[in-house]
């Protein structure tokens, strides 16, 4: 009956020469079409804020947001790739309908073009495009077609990450420019989401760490003798920091050296040279953007990196400006800082984090300098006198001095 209206309404405007009018009733029709097809996707845009906000781990927002630009957007599959400065690399935790964790180079592929250059792309046929990674559809069995990747930009204008939708579904079979614009407002979305749970993750590893550090100040006052302590400190620094390399030195007792214990508890010292010797000297942390270009590193003392360092001094527990140390370790999350203003940043939480740290083994350190003069005061008298009685380590195990 539609159709049969339709018709008779058609040949009734062309019978009298109304067929303009026509043309333009039947396009405007579909322009307002069109417009509540719009309005009910970004109705769909809304939804998905509200669902996004209440994400705030980062592994549930990141689900989230590919939830969501599949919804929105009508397609088959999307990823959503995390730039990780410090690797220069892409990862994807998050694609639906595929578990794997997937890592490519920063300037390799569609979404490495698209973080790179910060400019949104719509590929009508992947293959076709030279820019395209067919090693990712190889790991993950699957065909990509077309695609529309946006990045994902936080405020300041630095790129976080990348968002892309893959094979349209439904009757178009390529992705439009309404898909592009609602694509991007996902991307708007996600990047305050995002940093929103990078923050939250922060915080909740911060607490982590300070848990570690407590635990680590009771571990280490369980070593005596600085060939295991120190091993044993710089083995749990490394584990704090997330790092694979991290040096601590104790300053020799005249004050004109530095003494390191290795792995194998053997003894190393160096004069007061380089990055870790500077810090000595000036008392001061010191925040390097590369190590290795720095012009105070020095290969038989500084760690050998072109990552960015942190070098730290280590002072009495309660002796204002007494230094006992410097504690030097790679910073990797200072190559984002370098990326944005040129300098190397150490987040709060990393600080605060080395700093506890530090304090925690200056008292390890203190603890088993007293221990040593204790036990060489029973030394002197035979084991006789009150120090026998009162040698005890810090988790109240008496000490067996006939070991020492």
């Amino acid at each position: 009956f539609f159709f049969q209206a339709e018709d008779g309404i058609r040949d009734f405007c062309l019978s009298r020469g109304l067929g303009d009018v026509y043309k333009r009733q039947v396009s405007l029709r579909a322009d307002h079409s069109e417009m509540f097809h719009l309005v009910l996707r970004l109705k769909r845009i809304v939804k998905a804020a509200n669902a996004l906000t209440a994400s705030l781990a980062m592994n549930e927002a990141l689900e989230k947001i590919v939830e969501e630009s599949c919804a929105v957007l009508d397609c088959d599959r999307a990823s959503v790739f995390m730039v990780d400065a410090s690797n220069e690399e892409l990862w994807s935790k998050v694609a639906r309908g595929s578990e794997q964790t997937i890592r490519i180079p920063m300037n390799k592929g569609i979404v490495g073009h698209v973080a790179t250059k910060g400019e949104p792309l719509n590929i009508l046929n992947a293959y076709q495009d030279e820019r395209f990674n067919k090693e990712v559809d190889l790991k993950t069995n699957y065909k990509t077609n077309t695609i529309l990747c946006v990045p994902i930009v936080e405020e300041g204008g630095r790129i976080i990450g990348v968002i892309q939708a893959i094979n349209k579904l439904g009757g178009e079979s390529v992705f439009t420019k309404d898909d592009e614009g609602l694509l991007t407002i996902l991307a708007t979305l996600a990047g305050i989401i995002l940093r929103n749970s990078m923050n939250f993750d922060e915080q909740s590893n911060y607490y982590k760490s300070l848990r570690l550090a407590l635990r680590t100040g009771i571990y280490l006052n369980s070593f005596f003798g600085f060939e295991k302590l120190l091993p044993a400190a710089e083995r749990k620094l490394k584990v704090i920091m997330g790092v694979e390399s991290g040096r601590i030195f104790l300053l020799a007792e005249a004050g004109t050296s530095l003494v390191r214990y290795n792995e194998k508890g053997e003894k190393q010292t160096f004069d007061l040279e380089g990055i870790a010797g500077h810090v000595v000297r000036k008392k001061k942390m010191k925040n390097i953007r590369n190590g290795y270009n720095h012009r105070r590193y020095n290969g038989q003392i500084d760690i050998e990196t072109s990552m960015p360092l942190i070098c730290l001094p280590m002072f009495h527990p309660s002796v204002n400006d007494d230094l006992m140390g410097v504690v030097e370790v790679i910073n990797p999350k200072g190559v984002v800082g370098i990326a944005i203003s040129k300098k190397p940043n150490i987040s709060h939480t990393d600080y605060e984090t080395l700093d506890f740290f530090t304090k925690q083994l200056a008292q390890a350190v203190l603890n088993n300098i007293e221990l040593e003069r204790l036990i060489t005061t029973i030394r002197a008298d035979g084991g006789r006198g009150r120090a026998k009685r009162n040698l005890t380590l810090l988790g109240g195990q008496p000490v067996d001095e006939r070991k020492y």
